[in-house]
């Protein structure tokens, strides 16, 4: 099951957030395979043609952001 949660931000007219969280499955990642990348779809039908879509790339577990880090026992990875 994925869960994906969409925010406008409201101080950012045209910015939006979002979460995608994956559970009861196995989405094996590993730091080393960095970057990791998120493409965002709003419009499937016009999204190669009307830009309804967004990337976010995540370079690795450096700072500044964007960065990935790994819960202690290495099952989670978040991306922020």
């Amino acid at each position: 099951m994925t869960l994906v949660t969409l925010r406008l931000v409201p101080k950012t007219p045209g910015k939006v957030t979002f979460r995608v969280k994956g559970q009861n499955g196995s989405y094996p990642v590993a730091l080393d395979a960095l970057p990791l990348a998120a493409r965002l779809v709003f419009d499937p039908a016009t999204a190669g043609t009307s830009g309804q879509c967004a990337d976010a790339l995540f370079p690795g577990p450096a700072r500044p952001a964007p960065t990935c880090t790994t819960n202690p026992k290495g099952s989670t990875v978040t991306c922020r």
